[in-house]
């Protein structure tokens, strides 16, 4: 990926990954771009798909009408998860995770 992204002389990229294994990808990605200086701000995002959506399985086998009951707290924990899979510190990693909550708080429908 890196050797492609190098070929075509592209300066940032916003990964979207799916589910558990997407996310160890990108996190071998973001530890081999931090391993060199001049590509520290490369990535300038993350989409995080956990995949298949609201619509799995289990909702059709239900027969129920979809109703969005999905909260924020998951997606606040993955956060400071990966930020301490990618080695952010304590401080930063809770600043960022407040400011997501605000965030999430004021956008969420």
């Amino acid at each position: 990926v890196l050797e492609a992204l190098n070929n075509t002389g592209t300066r940032h990229v916003v990964p979207h990954v799916f589910s558990n294994n997407g996310m160890k990808v990108y996190q071998h990605l973001y530890y081999l771009i931090q391993e060199d200086q001049k590509k520290k701000n490369y990535i300038k995002g993350l989409i995080a798909d956990s995949a298949p959506g609201p619509m799995s399985i289990r909702d059709n086998l239900r027969h129920g009408n979809f109703k969005n009951n999905q909260v924020v707290l998951p997606l606040l924990s993955h956060l400071f998860m990966v930020n301490q899979a990618n080695k952010v510190s304590l401080g930063e990693n809770i600043r960022q995770t407040y400011e997501a909550a605000l965030a999430l708080m004021k956008n969420w429908k």
